[in-house]
């Protein structure tokens, strides 16, 4: 799951994660805003990133 980071008072945008095409996320896993995911990255069953 992808979610993106809601605009703050001290963050004036909206962020997504950055998936490369090569990278893999797990139907579990859950991304939260200005996360990168490189090359060739799993991100496996019910891994959670956020960013801060």
């Amino acid at each position: 799951m992808l979610k993106n980071k809601p605009e703050t008072s001290w963050i004036n945008a909206e962020q997504m994660p950055h998936i490369s095409a090569t990278a893999y996320v797990d139907d579990s896993a859950t991304l939260i805003g200005d996360v990168h995911l490189g090359n060739r990255v799993i991100c496996g069953s019910r891994h959670f990133a956020k960013s801060r």
